[in-house]
């Protein structure tokens, strides 16, 4: 299997772009909520956002595992006469971002590991201070 065959790389890809318009719409909805709220505790404004970061981490999960397990590209039928120039050319732009959703997929991933390696490495360092004689 070639990397721009990967089911896995290609609903990783797709779910992370479709993360970016969800985690938008938890954001507003937070804006709406603070907003419509009036004064509210600092917990109880860290509570509403946790739980809107929490949901969007799920709806990034589940949209992933659904992608990867049915094997879907994006949402293409939402326009429904198939013989119209604007459904050819939302079927091309799907087709054209699917190439691009592994490398998307490797790139992120590659992000993450070096944010994990930079801190494995401030860790350690942190963990060096105690025993190169630095104190309070």
């Amino acid at each position: 299997m070639s990397l721009a065959n990967s089911a896995f790389l290609n609903a990783l890809g797709w779910s992370l772009v479709n993360s970016i318009w969800q985690f938008a719409i938890c954001w507003f909805a937070y804006r709406v909520f603070i907003a419509g709220a009036g004064r509210l505790s600092a917990a109880i404004k860290h509570t509403a956002a946790l739980c809107l970061l929490f949901s969007g981490s799920l709806f990034f999960v589940f949209e992933c595992i659904w992608k990867y397990n049915t094997g879907n590209t994006p949402a293409i039928g939402l326009i429904t006469s198939e013989n119209s120039n604007w459904y050819q050319s939302w079927q091309a732009t799907g087709h054209y971002l699917d190439s691009f959703m592994p490398y998307w997929s490797l790139l992120y991933l590659a992000c993450i590991v070096l944010l994990f390696l930079k801190l494995a490495f401030f860790v350690r360092r942190a963990g060096n201070l105690h025993h190169n004689g630095v104190s309070k």
